[in-house]
């Protein structure tokens, strides 16, 4: 197992509460109109050559790696589920200098896009993808990058709800299982039996029903295989007396190739 990165606790409020980060209930056909045409109106706000990758407006710096940026796509900021896989770095004489063998290039954890969102120039979603080259290459040498853009789309969204009396309690939907471990002041531990991918988010209320924020994860990940039994925490900013974990009944994968000429 692998543990997912920590979400950062110094987001505001109004960030993580805003409506990209809540989880909407879309079939396939909701989706098609978020991914039916590219994202325009960034072009002066990220730097280096680009391309188009279906809906995402992909760009390369030399400081920063990929940009991948994608319009405000429901549920696409929800989890870590979308990733680019590098398949070639091209140097000018062709030869390729992408380390295929880094971890970089071979664990999900490093190829993943942990999407925010910024409202300046057009409301968009935005992740960095670093890129590793074999000894001795170097950036500067880089005329062409070839991959391939992966989007893992939670279909059917449902909830699986929590009261903090609930400890030790089991609640399934489809194929996935949760069980409420313990909740402890801001703390809420938790089991996951299920597609990996299918698990979105969790959201924790107070005495009082007030929304908390969600400060910090903890999440082992299946390095190898999208079925987990996994275990994990959310660290909310306040006592939590309801907790909602919201679940996928499948998941509408979509992937879309990435080529960037770097140097003609």
């Amino acid at each position: 197992t692998e543990v997912s990165r920590s979400r950062a606790s110094g987001q505001n409020a109004e960030d993580m509460r805003s409506t990209y980060k809540v989880p909407v209930a879309l079939n396939e056909a909701g989706y098609a109109a978020h991914l039916s045409k590219p994202l325009t109106g960034v072009e002066a706000k990220y730097r280096g050559v680009y391309t188009n990758a279906g809906p995402a407006f992909v760009t390369y710096d030399p400081t920063t790696g990929l940009a991948v940026v994608l319009p405000v796509i429901p549920n696409a900021a929800l989890g870590d589920n979308n990733y680019v896989d590098i398949t070639r770095i091209l140097d000018a004489s062709g030869k390729d200098i992408n380390d295929a063998t880094s971890s970089f290039n071979t664990s999900l954890f490093f190829k993943r896009l942990e999407l925010r969102y910024d409202s300046d120039p057009v409301p968009h979603l935005y992740g960095y993808r670093s890129l590793t080259l074999a000894k001795d290459a170097k950036t500067e040498s880089i005329s062409e990058i070839d991959g391939n853009l992966f989007l893992n789309l939670p279909l059917d969204i449902r909830t699986i709800d929590f009261g903090a009396s609930d400890v030790g309690q089991s609640k399934s939907f489809g194929s996935t299982t949760v069980t409420l471990r313990s909740v402890v002041g801001n703390d809420v531990n938790f089991n996951y039996k299920g597609d990996y991918q299918a698990f979105v988010t969790a959201t924790a209320y107070d005495a009082s029903g007030n929304l908390l924020e969600l400060s910090g994860t903890s999440i082992e990940a299946a390095t190898g295989s999208r079925q987990v039994d996994a275990d994990g925490t959310y660290t909310f900013d306040g006592p939590v007396a309801k907790v909602s974990f919201a679940v996928a009944s499948g998941i509408l994968t979509k992937s879309y190739p990435i080529s960037i000429i770097v140097k003609k």
